[in-house]
Order: structure tokens, then C-alpha cells, then sequence
């Protein structure tokens, strides 16, 4: 059979690490190694950038989600228009979804769960409103 020892060594082990952000490299300006002539990377009045600074693929990318509701909306609309009159309310809302989906790439589908909404809206009214 093996032994094992469990006696402690004066070798570091791996077992343990110290986070990256609490190691300080020598040359990071704390203690004697300080420059004082030394100027930080970013400047104190740095504003950040705007949001029209972004890649295109990252503006708007949550208002594709309105766009495909308002799609999905405009079709439960229009089938839920023959079941209930509640139905408008899906319409409202994939209304909001589609107007809010107008600032994403995806304007054809926007554009097209705008009209479904618009007309499942109608439907609603002209299927229950009262003469």
C-alpha cells in the first residue's frame, strides 16, 4: 500500500490562487518604483462613447425581439379576433412591440407585424362593436 504524507512543504502549490486584479506588477507605480512624471492611459475627462459609436450589429439588438412579437402578435390577434373580443389587447401590444421595433435591422418583419396588428385591431372592431 501507499502512503501519503500530509506534511506541509514550503513550495507553493497550485491549489490556491491569488485573483490577477490583487497581484501588482513592479513597474505599476506604487511604492519606490513610483514615477511621479508618469500620466495615466485614460484621461479623467474621458466621456464614454455614445451609443451611435457602436458596430452596427450591436445597436438595437434587443428591438429585434419587438419586431418578431409584433409579428407574433398580429397573427394571435387576428386568429383570437374569431374566438374573443379580448384579442384587441394583443394588437395594442404588438402595436407598442412593432413601434419599438422599428429601430432594430429587421424593418420588413417590423413593418409586417405592424400591419398584422393594424389589421387584427380593425377586425376586433368591426366584429364586436355594436350596431
Amino acid at each position: 500500500m501507499m502512503e501519503i504524507e500530509n506534511e506541509p512543504s514550503d513550495e507553493p502549490s497550485d491549489a490556491f490562487e491569488v485573483p490577477f486584479a490583487a497581484v501588482a506588477e513592479p513597474d505599476a507605480g506604487f511604492g519606490e518604483d513610483a514615477k511621479p512624471d508618469a500620466k495615466p492611459d485614460a484621461k479623467p475627462d474621458a466621456k464614454p462613447p455614445a451609443s451611435n459609436d457602436l458596430p452596427q450589429q450591436f445597436q438595437n439588438v434587443a428591438a429585434k425581439g419587438g419586431a418578431v412579437a409584433a409579428v407574433t402578435l398580429g397573427l394571435l390577434t387576428i386568429f383570437g379576433a374569431f374566438v374573443t373580443q379580448w384579442s384587441i389587447f394583443n394588437a395594442v401590444v404588438g402595436i407598442v412591440l412593432g413601434i419599438w421595433g422599428l429601430s432594430s435591422p429587421l424593418k420588413r418583419t417590423t413593418w409586417l407585424g405592424l400591419s398584422l396588428c393594424l389589421v387584427g385591431f380593425v377586425l376586433c372592431v368591426l366584429l364586436y362593436s355594436s350596431p
